[in-house]
């Protein structure tokens, strides 16, 4: 049993770290979405639906992340 306990944590590790890359990208994204927009590569609505895009997948790994 502990053998099975141990294997589960070391998945738990994985997916957790799987997690914090994406989370890590989504918020490259941003930046670099920010960044277009300031330079004014981006228009306004662009920018903000992207923005919206981004955020809600952070929400959504944010919450993967607390159910693990």
């Amino acid at each position: 049993m502990g053998a099975e306990d141990r294997s589960y944590s070391i998945d738990q590790l994985d997916q957790g770290s799987k997690l914090e890359k994406q989370k890590k990208r989504v918020l490259k994204k941003i930046a670099k979405t920010e960044e277009k927009y300031n330079k004014g590569v981006i228009p306004k609505q662009v920018y903000y639906n992207l923005l919206t895009k981004y955020q809600d997948e952070l929400i959504d790994i944010e919450v993967e992340m607390e159910e693990m």
